[in-house]
């Protein structure tokens, strides 16, 4: 199992763009998004990304009291996990669980627990 603390993660409304270049539309990752990816890189530490099936454990703890969509914090979290090398492809994670706990004063994060499922049989 390996477990991570990580600082929130930006509004999905931030990390990505949207642009249409002649007729074709594009996504990108914002400078917001690429200084997210670089600083859960940089904290992951992973040496050797897991290849296996995956439960993923997110406990989300907000910035504010605000009231927030809990999926909107996902879709970044996970792909700047895949980016730090956690594991080779978000479609790994075969479970999700994410709660919203409260605010914790002066700190927003996500703690985010990490399992390789073990194959029946294997040993």
């Amino acid at each position: 199992m390996m477990m991570f603390d990580l600082p929130y993660p930006p509004s999905i409304n931030t990390y990505w763009r949207h642009r249409v270049f002649g007729r074709r539309p594009i996504v990108y990752v914002t400078d917001a998004g690429v200084a997210y990816r670089e600083e859960i890189k940089l904290l992951a530490g992973v040496v050797r990304p897991l290849d296996g099936d995956l439960v993923v454990v997110v406990n989300l703890y907000p910035p504010d009291r605000r009231r927030r969509d809990i999926d909107n914090p996902i879709k970044a979290l996970l792909d700047a996990m895949t980016h730090a090398g956690i594991w080779r492809d978000d479609s790994q994670i075969k479970k999700l669980t994410v709660e919203m706990m409260p605010k914790i004063r002066g700190r927003a994060m996500v703690s985010v627990g990490v399992i390789e499922k073990q194959e029946h049989g294997a040993g």
